[in-house]
């Protein structure tokens, strides 16, 4: 047969086409970078590119492999050139560029609810004063949850109800307290870079021992890139630093050629107990790890539990006393934070955010246990398969979140150095015992480069056109605590915010105190119709002899205000029915112009005869504590009927009939409740709960109360049930 002959792409042209594609990577990266990107829209689908990161990552990989691929075929020069220790270059390089890019998207803020609670106690722990004292409007406060309302961000309500204390536990405060003592405020900021890059260092050092350094610097450029760790490199949260100190555990744990790793591998377990405790299981992986290492295992697990063991003790004792029990966190009860109604959909989205994130390819780590070779068997599958499942199973019950909310993968950051280093390794193996080695060496390129993030534009739970994480633009207007009640204010891309600007210029930067920052805004704000509102992290740290007012439900700064806050209202109640003042239950005339009482802590509320005012439990969140008892607050005089909806409060279920109905009647002439039959239903449902309740009247006047008297409680089980009062 005649013919053309084939041509075969020999290991010279598969190299120069390795080169080729990574040059042609690299000038696409530059065009993305000097440019917007590109979105291309076709019948298809729509095609789009506007992070360089992709392709300048996948072109450095490429040309390591080429020159890599030189070794024997090449003068000496070039053979020098390939000898030259790469992995080792990455390995230094990746943990370096986690902390300058930890350091360098840092806002330097601790301008958010978790951020704020942790950078402020490590603030207290240099003062060595934890509590903050209630305010007095708290104290007097006659609505309800005015105790709760006073507290921080990041504080609550201690068990003794005389001060707030830290939600956060302490492992990370009391790090960031020893930077503050020795460089200042700023200093607290540095901490969770440090521990970035000790993550990454723990990612390259699993990888070598998996497999080689290849594996290890793979690994640890995969952790490099990782969405969640980059969203978390730059938040003074506990999430990367937890992560690093499990991983430096297991790497001692696995190595331990004698005591002094099994000892400093219980110091990283206690260090990550403190940080979260709800994870101290964990600790159990490096003890099997120590345990089938065959050496001293007795005098091995005593070392790594004495300081692993002393962290849980300590942390139970401060649990006790400032929330009541060993057990029970500032987040809550255990029972209240763990729910195996909320597995299924926690599982689809945790597998849903992590495909999306990592690329369907993140979970060959599967497969990693029975290919890979390293150590023997046993502490290869507890290493490899058992520790990333239970850092799942940690957070598989844990509360829902929102579908777009994928920052949630914080809580697995833990297990990512070794699924990373897992994957590295199998890739490695492939590479270098394929048959065509070169292909092989190219399809792990271009494997390791789809690992890399493909999320674009979306930051967590964000749906809007912003960029990832770290490199989102800072908020419209944001303020934190630094410390010695000062704040650090920005004003970037705000509408009609030339009255902002003027007050950023006058201060001359970004740092003011609470004093200077008044004194500046009032005049520029004298025309604002209802005062200018500050949210949260600004009037959260106002001292105590400035305090923040609530006026109308908003934390305000009083001195902004364009007008003083008054202490009464005048309120017209219509003559159509009686009504009753919410607070006191009296009963007020109608038909009139009032002039009420109005505190800073009890807005006026008046309330219609003939109303039925359902109320819950006092929670802090949607899914605290399950909606029971709950109390039906009947309003006398007139006849009224109200339908009580109810739903998970967590997901979009209502939008597809997920949700309940209860009708409720009320006839004033025969002074009788009608709680009607149940319609509906949704994953989770209380079968049963209990109603208590409380009929308000002119001869007896009920004011409301989280837990007030009840005229009858009623057991409903979802059929109709007449209640006479």
């Amino acid at each position: 047969m005649c013919g053309v002959p084939r041509r075969r792409l020999t290991g010279s042209g598969a190299r120069t086409a390795l080169l080729a594609v990574a040059v042609a990577l690299f000038l696409w990266g530059l065009v993305i970078a000097l440019g917007d990107g590109f979105i291309i829209h076709t019948s298809v689908g729509t095609f789009s590119s506007r992070r360089p990161s992709r392709p300048f990552l996948a072109a450095a990989v490429l040309v390591i492999l080429y020159v890599g691929s030189l070794r024997g075929n090449s003068p000496e020069a070039v053979r020098r050139l390939a000898k030259f220790p790469w992995p080792k270059v990455i390995a230094t390089a990746t943990p370096m560029a986690a902390f300058l890019i930890g350091v360098n998207y840092s806002s330097f803020l601790g301008a958010g609810p978790d951020s704020s609670g942790y950078v402020s106690q490590a603030h207290k722990w240099v003062n060595g004063d934890l509590r903050s004292p209630i305010p007095d409007w708290a104290i007097h406060g006659t609505f309800g949850g005015a105790l709760w309302a006073g507290a921080p961000f990041g504080y609550k309500l201690a068990a003794d109800r005389q001060s707030y204390v830290p939600v956060y536990s302490p492992g990370v405060p009391l790090i960031m307290s020893l930077f503050e003592r020795a460089g200042g405020p700023d200093a607290v900021f540095y901490v969770v870079p440090l521990f970035g890059a000790l993550l990454v260092w723990g990612a390259y050092l699993l990888g070598r021992q998996l497999a080689d350094e290849w594996a290890g610097a793979i690994a640890a450029a995969l952790m490099l890139v990782s969405p969640a760790f980059l969203w978390l490199l730059i938040e003074p949260m506990s999430d990367v630093p937890v992560a690093a100190c499990w991983t430096m555990a297991l790497v001692l744990a696995s190595q331990a050629d004698g005591p002094i790793e099994a000892f400093v591998s219980g110091v990283a377990s206690g260090t990550a107990i403190l940080m979260r405790p709800n994870v101290a299981p964990l600790a159990i992986f490096p003890a099997l790890l120590l345990l089938l290492s065959g050496r001293r295992r007795l005098t091995d697990i005593l070392l790594f539990g004495i300081p692993a063991v002393s962290a849980a003790l300590v942390i139970a004792t401060i649990n006790a006393r400032w929330y009541g029990s060993p057990f029970t966190s500032g987040y809550g009860s255990i029972d209240s934070l763990y729910s195996s109604d909320r597995i299924p959909r926690n599982l689809r989205q945790y597998v849903g955010w992590l495909s999306d994130t990592q690329t369907p390819i993140f979970f060959l780590w599967v497969a990693a246990p029975f290919v890979l070779k390293a150590y023997d068997g046993g502490r290869r599958f507890v290493l490899l398969l058992l520790y990333p499942l239970a850092v799942l199973a940690m957070y598989v019950a844990y509360l829902n979140f929102d579908e777009g909310d994928w920052g949630t993968l914080r809580f697995l950051l833990p297990a990512y150095p070794v699924i990373l280093a897992s994957l590295a390794a199998t890739l490695v193996l492939f590479a270098r015992h394929a048959r065509h080695r070169m292909r092989a060496v190219a399809a792990v390129a271009v494997e390791t480069a789809r690992l890399e993030p493909k999320i674009e534009n979306s930051e967590p739970g964000a749906t809007g056109e912003t960029k990832l994480a770290p490199f989102t633009i800072p908020p419209a207007l944001t303020t934190g605590f630094e410390g010695k009640e000062t704040f650090r204010i920005k004003a970037e891309k705000v509408p009609n915010s030339a009255g902002i600007r003027r007050v950023m210029k006058m201060l001359g930067g970004v740092s003011a105190t609470l004093d200077e920052f008044v004194a500046a805004a009032k005049p520029e704000l004298k025309n604002a119709r209802a005062g200018w509102i500050v949210g949260g992290y600004l009037s959260n740290w106002i001292p105590q002899n400035q305090p923040a007012q609530f006026k109308k439900g908003f934390r305000v700064v009083q001195d902004i205000l364009p007008t003083s806050l008054s202490e009464s209202a005048d309120v017209v109640l219509p003559a159509a029915a009686g009504w009753y003042d919410f607070w006191t239950g009296a009963a007020a005339a109608a038909g009139k112009t009032v002039d009420v009482p109005a505190p800073y802590d009890a807005i006026p509320i008046h309330v219609k005869a003939g109303s039925i005012v359902p109320t819950g439990p006092e929670i802090m969140y949607s899914d605290e504590k399950p909606a029971d008892p709950i109390v039906l607050w009947v309003y006398a005089g007139a006849d009224g009927q109200f339908t009580l909806y109810e739903d998970d409060g967590l997901t979009y279920g209502y939008e597809k009939g997920a949700f309940t109905r209860i009708p409720l009647r009320w006839n004033d002439a025969t002074r009788t409740l009608t709680i009607g039959k149940r319609e509906g239903g949704f994953p989770g449902m209380q079968k049963e709960r209990s109603f208590e309740v409380v009929l308000v009247s002119k001869p007896k006047p009920v004011g409301f109360s989280f837990t007030p008297k009840a005229d009858k409680t009623v057991r409903y089980d979802g059929t109709a049930v007449d209640v006479k009062l």
